[in-house]
């Protein structure tokens, strides 16, 4: 039983709802089945087959959800690559996931020519014609979906064991890696995420964060096509444009990154009072400011529902309306279970004490591409390392304290950076924060804070400090407060915290 199962029951029961809308375009689920099967032979005529790996670098759009469930349904394993990598980073994706074809638009060749002129071991397939000249063959999309009509073949046997993507880790804190999760994981997903949401068939979720991302793929996609609700795509991100969704009284589901989130809350005035159909707004990806939950209540009336979960496992636990604890990520998601490990992984620790988190679920990832280690080191007798710290309080309910490799280790104490964040968040002026430890000569480290204001602020970063000084004990005192007009974000809008490290270092902030 493979992923497009999911496709055909959905066609089964809700043939006539629609499965996806983009920019007013509306697809049934029947159409939607219909032109997956037919580009699934079209991937055939192209020579793919089971175990190959296709790689797709596209806005986001339906011919992007269509390549997905086309390779699913012939065993074609898909990776993402995010439209927003550099050339160097997308040449390193490249050559890792090694993609027999990379289905790409005009819009974003000129990066992918960039990246791998040469075309060395892929194919390109197009889904429009380019303005410049291509000297290499390429493949336009009209053409391939014709030659899939004179294909008379059945398609081949898929099993829920076989690998289904090859996602890449966010590399906001070190080099990505490519995660392999089965059909079997995403098929699970789906199913307990649309029950823990009671996601139904008059449901229609927006998705400003590309399905590129797992988020969007992995949570509301899956979920759509287990319940046969809506999935709602947007090419970009534009806060303006989700604003105007929401207020059309028909997105009941909302999924982002907390950045998207802030940017939203920030292009509506003052004071004013949203009118929406919004039930659920989930948010993941890092830390969520407190200030931005209560924000968020106040114009929209409900609070976010903030989930953790990572490339390697999707969500493992999640803060839902019932037992709802601001701040925390929410008790452990059905079928996952959660445990708080000391720092060398041998001791379990007790309720409310901080250490690594650990997890076991039916989401975990199978491993990483061609890293036989770094997947040794990860997976120890089904539980995987997160790598992320955190702690479990009375009722089991999970609290984030960010990730080991990011503590600061200063005047003998281990700091976590998301606990001054949170001090800075509190003050009214500070928009984004970002904390890191810089090496000082006498081999302590400093601790240096990034933060955005408000355009009007007119507060020195020497108020600020003086703020925090009065919430924080004097050993968590930033050496440095350093106004930025932005913090550099990776490729799904999480703030890229190696490069504020390069820049730190760089700038020898002693």
């Amino acid at each position: 039983m493979g992923i497009t199962n999911l496709l055909d029951r959905a066609v089964e029961n809700w043939p006539a709802n629609i499965a996806l809308s983009y920019q007013g375009q509306a697809i049934t689920y029947q159409t939607l089945r219909a032109d997956v099967n037919s580009l699934a032979k079209s991937l055939m005529v192209l020579g793919l087959k089971k175990g190959d790996v296709l790689g797709v670098y596209l806005l986001s759009n339906p011919q992007f959800a269509m390549l997905y469930l086309a390779c699913f349904r012939i065993g074609v394993i898909v990776s993402p690559m995010s439209f927003r990598l550099q050339a160097d980073d997308l040449a390193y994706l490249i050559d890792y996931a090694k993609p027999s074809y990379i289905f790409s638009q005009s819009e974003l060749l000129s990066v992918l020519l960039e990246a791998r002129p040469d075309y060395q071991g892929w194919q390109l397939a197009l889904l429009d014609k380019p303005a410049q000249s291509i000297t290499k063959p390429y493949v336009l999309w009209d053409d391939l979906l014709e030659s899939g009509t004179i294909l008379d073949s059945e398609f081949p046997s898929i099993d829920a064991e076989d690998p289904a993507t090859y996602f890449s880790t966010s590399g906001t804190t070190g080099q990505p890696k490519l995660v392999i999760h089965q059909h079997k994981q995403f098929l699970y997903n789906a199913e307990y995420h649309a029950q823990l949401l009671n996601i139904t068939e008059q449901d229609v979720s927006l998705a400003p964060l590309a399905i590129c991302f797992n988020l969007t793929f992995g949570h509301q996609f899956m979920a759509a096509l287990y319940s046969g609700s809506t999935l709602e795509l947007m090419p970009t991100f534009d806060p303006l444009k989700v604003l105007k969704r929401i207020q059309s009284k028909q997105i009941t589901l909302l999924y982002m990154v907390p950045a998207m989130y802030s940017a939203l809350l920030n292009c509506i005035p003052e004071a004013q009072l949203i009118t929406h159909k919004l039930r659920s707004c989930i948010v993941a990806g890092e830390a969520v400011p407190l200030a931005l939950h209560q924000k968020f209540k106040q114009v929209f009336g409900l609070y976010l529902s903030e989930g953790i979960g990572m490339s390697e496992a999707l969500f493992y636990a999640i803060n839902i309306r019932q037992g709802y604890k601001l701040g925390s990520q929410g008790p452990a998601v059905i079928g996952a279970e959660i445990k708080i490990m000391d720092e060398v992984g041998e001791k379990e620790l007790a309720l409310n004490e901080m250490g690594e988190i650990w997890i076991k679920s039916p989401t975990i990832l199978t491993g990483y591409l061609n890293k036989p280690e770094q997947t040794q080191k990860a997976l120890i007798n089904g539980w995987l390392r997160t790598g992320d710290l955190g702690q479990l309080d009375s009722e089991a309910y999970m609290w984030f304290r960010g990730r080991i490799n990011s503590l600061i280790l200063h005047r003998g104490h281990r700091i976590a950076p998301i606990e001054i964040e949170a001090a800075l968040y509190q003050h009214p002026d500070v928009l984004e924060a970002a904390v890191l430890g810089v090496k000082a000569a006498n081999g302590d480290n400093n601790i240096i804070a990034y933060v955005v204001c408000k355009a009007d602020s007119v507060n020195a970063p020497a108020d600020i400090q003086k703020f925090v000084q009065r919430t924080l004990p004097d050993y968590k005192w930033p050496s440095l407060i350093i106004p930025l007009d932005n913090l550099p974000r990776g490729i799904s809008n999480k703030i890229d915290r190696r490069r504020l490290q390069e820049m730190a270092d760089k700038q020898n902030l002693v």
